[in-house]
């Protein structure tokens, strides 16, 4: 099998423009990943002991996700941190990680996830599970202060990140308000009364009562709320939007299908 170029790679994703169109920005993903890309045949331990890399975890409707893992165990069955690798399972879907290109540091293989999993990927919903772009947070304003602060090893690096989450970061709920995280029924067009299928292994249904609340066996809840009492205390599925369905469709789904759309 013919092994990937990966300076290749990284050329073409540095010729990105953000309005390209995304099915071009796809194109050019997967024409440099296939065939083969990433397959180590003699994985590169780091620096530090550990093993640095970027991987490839596509799911089963062909959508891709890119991310960056440190382990000592490279069989510890590490797909991806985003939620819609974590709620997969749950909802039935099935996953193949292929591992792409290993570091000696945990610094290079971020330097390396933030140049891949840019804008333009992050910003292709139709082909990408990526819903933020690489580097050392899940925080967007944190990515760029972190790529740049001066190299350095892979512990002063994380506190160094900490330090920036702590300085720069807006609050969380500022954060979920700006990144429309936090969606409300009107924003997915769902309307009051219309039902909503529980999809936990107790099931059941609920009604929508307004923008933020359902009504459950008489009783008014918040979806989080109502997620937890439902499956025994925790939530069925890390975002809650996975946890329930209107109709064919999960409200995650009905998300992304409006981000699409705009």
């Amino acid at each position: 099998m013919m092994e990937p170029n990966y300076a290749v790679f990284r050329a073409q994703m540095k010729d990105l423009k953000s309005d390209m169109p995304e099915d071009e920005i796809y194109q050019r993903y997967m024409g440099v990943i296939e065939p083969g890309w990433g397959v180590q045949h003699t994985p590169a331990i780091g620096e530090d002991g550990m093993y640095h890399y970027l991987y490839i975890t596509e799911r089963d409707d062909g959508k891709i996700y890119i991310g960056k893992h440190s382990t000592k165990d490279l069989n510890d069955g590490y797909q991806g941190s985003g939620y819609e690798i974590q709620d997969g399972p749950k909802l039935g879907r099935t996953f193949k990680t292929t591992k792409l290109h290993f570091f000696k540091t945990s610094d290079e293989a971020y330097m390396a996830e933030k140049n891949i999993v840019n804008a333009s990927f992050v910003n292709t919903p139709k082909y990408v599970l990526n819903h933020v772009g690489g580097g050392m947070s899940d925080k967007p304003d944190i990515v760029s202060a972190f790529m740049a602060l001066p190299p350095s090893n892979a512990v002063a690096a994380e506190q160094n990140a900490r330090r920036v989450v702590m300085e720069v970061a807006p609050p969380l709920k500022a954060v979920r308000s700006v990144k429309g995280k936090a969606w409300s029924f009107s924003m997915l067009e769902i309307k009051p009364g219309e039902v909503l299928d529980y999809l936990g292994p107790k099931g059941g249904t609920c009604k929508v009562l307004d923008d933020w609340n359902v009504e459950y066996e008489g009783k008014k809840y918040g979806l989080p709320a109502l997620d937890k009492l439902l499956n025994g205390g925790i939530p069925f599925c890390k975002n809650t939007l996975n946890s329930f369905k209107r109709g064919a469709m999960t409200l995650n789904e009905i998300k992304a299908e409006i981000q699409a759309r705009m």
